[in-house]
């Protein structure tokens, strides 16, 4: 009697762990999460270009490192900028600097 009780005792645990370790998260994934899971497909490939940054590296000729250094001046310049913002700046004064 006591052994069967020890072995649905002992199954019952069984059974709780397996559902434990292999139920599929309930909790809701933000956007945030989202965009970082797609992003760091590989450590060392670096993530997608959006549509802005990739028309400014197509005026550029897909030069990165003048694209970065034009940021980084344009944020110094305008502060309070959005990423989108800065892109339509540097593309804007990459155009005029190109006529």
């Amino acid at each position: 009697m006591e052994t069967l009780i020890v072995a649905t005792l002992v199954g019952l645990l069984v059974v709780a762990l397996l559902f434990y370790f292999f139920k599929r998260p309930t909790a809701a994934v933000s956007k945030k999460q989202k965009r970082d899971a797609s992003q760091a497909l590989s450590p060392g490939v670096p993530p997608m270009p959006t549509f802005l940054e990739q028309k400014v590296l197509t005026q550029m000729r897909g030069d990165r490192a003048r694209l970065d250094s034009a940021l980084r001046a344009a944020q110094q310049k305008y502060p309070r900028a959005s990423r989108g913002d800065l892109l339509n700046i540097v593309y804007e004064e990459s155009i005029q600097g190109n006529e």
